[in-house]
């Protein structure tokens, strides 16, 4: 925007409007602070929304953000660079608002176009009094390389759903006219709690076996076992396989990667659910070539393939396996136990104490029965693919506090891939219950028990704590964390006041 034909400002207003503000030095910084929530007033008061029921608890949202507010604003971030601009030639802030504009406009116009696309949306939802689930997903015109009839990579500009954070990217501010834009939301449902006092529980006991020592044992020396290649053989199940892949749909490769690394199992990739890999891939072995059918989802991110069905192949090149070591006196001594005994007895202690933990779960989960068996609402009619990913990361926190080695855990990952959009619909309407009984009873989780969990995780996994912040950071798992902690004090708090049988 570096004319005054992009921005529509008033320059000559808008430079005499800046002088005017240079002399009330007054109540300056008063106004820098509320600058965002005068925004938000103004939006919520300017900002047209047409409103699409898409289904149940979810919409389409068609906003207009009008010039005038635009223009306002333009003016308001050129006027507050001219104030602190330095340009060659004239004095800190007494260049020309024209030349400010010229040299700062584009940018200026970027963040300006990036603050109405986040507080469009919330303003609308403000107005609309909308309780809404989450971000929403908007809608924007994608660049992207797909392969024509002849195999040959073209490029083209399709319309996609994608996170805030993407759309900023490419949704920006017209030279002229009205800012327009679509999104689609989920929402909150309404609904009455049921009664949270003197639930019945049974509590249950439970015995550690030496067979239980043993699974436990053999998961220890999982964290000392590392991938090899596989020479000969066919592949077994949980094998890592190597090669190039390719999605064929209608004739056209519309996913390809080299050097492609899946596990010998059903999973997921790249929001297709690969039904079927894991069978055809046991038996096989490096040279081979393994095809099966696939279908894009409903909630795919491109929609244009939703419902499609495709062809997934994948060439393979290499295969590897995951060794673990024998239990030596060499190994027992690297690990800081005398002998296989004391090595077993540890294991033992640390069962019973999980198998309390477990026990605890179990009477948790019965009272999450109960309250779930107490409300009944409505949930959107296709719960999207981020809900279902968020259970996934529910359930990897889980692992990490039982101490799971990460070869385990990644393929219970997958396998609870496979199944985490038909349990979405019961996490999802608990996620709400839980949420509702958190706002009535105002509990949270402090910052001093975060850090705590995170360091019981990381000394679990034997990793430092800043790198196990870091990896649930990465992995969106800080927030499914929090949750976790936070429906934990829910549930005993509710445990305090249950009826307990023992069983």
């Amino acid at each position: 925007m570096a004319d005054e034909e992009k921005t529509g400002v008033d320059l000559d207003e808008q430079e005499t409007a800046s002088v005017e503000a240079e002399g009330e030095a007054d109540g300056v910084e008063t106004e820098e602070q509320s600058d965002d929530e005068k925004l938000m007033a103004k939006l919520e008061e300017a900002v047209e929304v047409d409103v699409e029921e898409i289904g149940a608890l979810r919409k389409k949202l068609s906003i207009t953000i009008p010039r005038t507010l635009i223009d306002d604003q333009m003016g308001d971030q050129l006027a507050e660079l001219k104030r602190e601009a330095t340009i060659p030639g004239f004095r800190r802030g007494r260049a020309p608002l024209r030349l400010v504009e010229k040299r700062f406009g584009n940018d200026v116009g970027e963040e300006v176009g990036a603050s109405l696309l986040s507080k469009g949306y919330l303003a609308a939802t403000n107005k609309l009094e909308l309780n809404t689930l989450g971000d929403p997903l908007i809608w924007a015109k994608i660049p992207e390389q797909i392969s024509d009839e002849s195999g040959m990579n073209k490029a083209a500009v399709v319309d996609r759903l994608v996170k805030l954070e993407e759309a900023i990217d490419h949704l920006h501010l017209p030279k002229e006219g009205d800012f327009s834009f679509s999104c689609e939301v989920e929402l909150k449902p309404e609904f009455e709690l049921p009664e949270l006092e003197g639930i019945a529980v049974e509590k249950a006991s439970q015995e550690v076996s030496e067979a239980d020592v043993d699974d436990e044992v053999k998961r220890r020396m999982a964290f000392r076992g590392r991938y090899a290649p596989v020479e000969d053989g066919p592949i077994v199940e949980d094998d890592l396989v190597v090669g190039d892949l390719a999605v064929v749909v209608d004739g056209d490769t519309v996913k390809s990667e080299a050097n492609a690394m899946l596990a010998a199992r059903d999973q997921f990739y790249s929001g297709m659910q690969l039904t079927g890999l894991g069978d055809a891939l046991v038996g096989k072995k490096a040279g081979d070539e393994v095809e099966l059918e696939v279908t894009f989802p409903e909630d795919y991110e491109t929609p244009e393939r939703r419902g499609k069905t495709g062809t997934f192949g994948l060439q393979i090149a290499d295969v590897k396996r995951l060794e673990i070591p024998e239990l030596t006196e060499e190994l027992l001594s690297e690990l800081g136990y005398d002998d296989e005994t004391d090595l077993r007895d540890t294991m033992k202690a640390a069962l019973e104490q999980r198998q309390e933990g477990e026990v605890k779960e179990a009477m948790r989960q019965q009272i999450t029965a109960h309250v779930l068996k107490g409300v009944d609402f409505a949930l959107p009619e296709g719960l999207s693919q981020r809900q279902a990913d968020a259970i996934v990361r529910r359930r990897m926190i889980e692992m990490y506090q039982a101490g799971m080695p990460e070869t385990e855990i990644s393929k219970q990952l997958d396998e609870l891939r496979l199944r985490a959009v038909e349990q979405a619909a019961e996490d999802l309407k608990l996620f709400f219950v839980m949420d509702k009984i958190a706002t009535e009873r105002e509990i949270s989780v402090s910052e001093d028990e975060m850090n705590g969990a995170i360091a019981s995780i990381a000394g679990m996994q034997g990793k430092r704590f800043d790198r196990m912040r870091d990896e649930l950071i990465k992995n969106d798992g800080i927030s499914a964390l929090y949750l976790r902690l936070r429906d934990g004090k829910i549930l005993d708090a509710l445990l305090e006041k249950a009826e307990i049988t023992e069983k």
